[in-house]
């Protein structure tokens, strides 16, 4: 279903699918900042997060104050993808180029929930799995039962994401 939308709606951007991971260094970057959305601030850290990925050059958009048409464009042009827990995974599996990357910060909450809709969407829909990197953001908030609280405010540890920087840069 994801490639069937990505041709309707990116038609002549298309590109045929590539067999295996190739790695490619990534000459645009960005970060899909999340900031507060209905009333939820879902990363403790993201400010820290922001100067960290300025340092390596990053550029910032926030996703959700865009329009389709733009994200269309937008996403295009870039070749690594960093996303917090909730920021525009869908768009990058439509509007991505074919080499690009995402480093998704995905909630700590799927490890203790294998019917998270984070997790289904990430191994059941998307055929180009390849081209993503997990980065588990870390939770603080827990339930009675010691797990993971769901939709709790998310911290990504900085020493692994540069980490992980590091081997896609």
């Amino acid at each position: 279903s994801y490639e069937m939308l990505r041709s309707k709606l990116c038609g002549s951007m298309m590109q045929p699918p590539i067999a295996t991971p190739v790695h490619v260094v990534p000459k645009r970057k960005v970060y899909l900042e999340r900031g507060v959305q209905r009333g939820l601030n879902r990363l403790s850290n993201e400010s820290e997060v922001i100067d960290l990925l300025k340092g390596y050059g990053f550029d910032i958009i926030k996703p959700h104050e865009l329009s389709l048409a733009t994200k269309k464009k937008m996403f295009s042009e870039f070749d690594l993808f960093v996303c917090p827990p909730g920021s525009a995974f869908f768009n990058f599996h439509i509007f991505s180029k074919k080499s690009a990357h995402l480093l998704y910060c995905v909630q700590e909450t799927v490890l203790n929930n294998m019917n998270d809709a984070v997790f289904g969407g990430t191994y059941y829909q998307c055929p180009d799995l390849y081209r993503t990197s997990l980065l588990i953001a870390e939770q603080k908030s827990v339930t009675n039962f010691g797990a993971p609280q769901y939709d709790a405010a998310c911290h990504i540890p900085i020493e692994e994401l540069k980490a992980k920087l590091l081997t896609l840069i």
